[in-house]
C-alpha cells in the first residue's frame, strides 16, 4: 500500500480533545471511506456526536478496492444539542465531482457547509488553511 501520509489508529483520534473544542450546539461533519465507515461511528460517539445524515461524494474515478471498485466516500453529518442549518437549502445528498489529489476534498462541500452553517468553523487535518475556518493538521504551511 502506498502511504501518502501518516495516519492515527482510530482508537488515538476518538482520544483527541474534540467533545471540549465543541460547543453545546455543534455540528461535526466527518469524511470516511466504505472500509472505515463503522469505525467512524466510534469517532462520532467519543466525540459527543450523534449521526443525523450523509452526503455521498462520487469521484467519478475508480479505485481498486477487494470487493467492489470504490468511487465514492460518505460525509456524515452529526449534531450535538440543537443545530439546524442556518439556511434551509437542502443540498443534494449525491456530488459528482472528479477527485484530484490524494485525499483531497473537492470545494463545493466546503462551499456548502459555509452556506447552510454561518457560525465559526474548524477544519481538522486540514492540508491548506481556509478563509474563514481555524485550521488545523500537520500538513499547513508545509509542516
Amino acid at each position: 500500500l502506498e502511504t501518502h501520509y501518516q495516519s492515527m489508529p482510530t482508537s488515538k483520534i476518538c482520544e483527541l480533545s474534540i467533545k471540549e473544542l465543541g460547543l453545546d450546539n455543534s455540528i461535526l461533519f466527518i469524511w470516511t471511506t466504505s472500509p472505515k465507515l463503522f469505525e467512524s461511528k466510534e469517532v462520532i460517539d467519543a466525540w459527543g456526536y450523534e449521526y443525523k445524515a450523509s452526503m455521498i461524494w462520487d469521484k467519478i474515478k475508480h479505485n481498486v478496492g477487494y470487493y467492489v471498485s470504490v468511487r465514492h466516500e460518505f460525509l456524515l453529518i452529526c449534531t450535538r444539542g440543537s443545530c439546524l442549518p442556518d439556511n434551509p437549502k437542502l443540498y443534494d445528498s449525491v456530488i459528482t465531482q472528479e477527485r484530484t489529489k490524494h485525499s483531497e476534498k473537492p470545494e463545493i462541500f466546503y462551499e456548502i457547509i459555509e452556506d447552510i452553517y454561518k457560525g465559526k468553523k474548524i477544519e481538522l487535518f486540514a492540508r491548506k488553511k481556509r478563509i474563514g475556518w481555524d485550521s488545523w493538521g500537520n500538513q499547513i504551511n508545509g509542516n
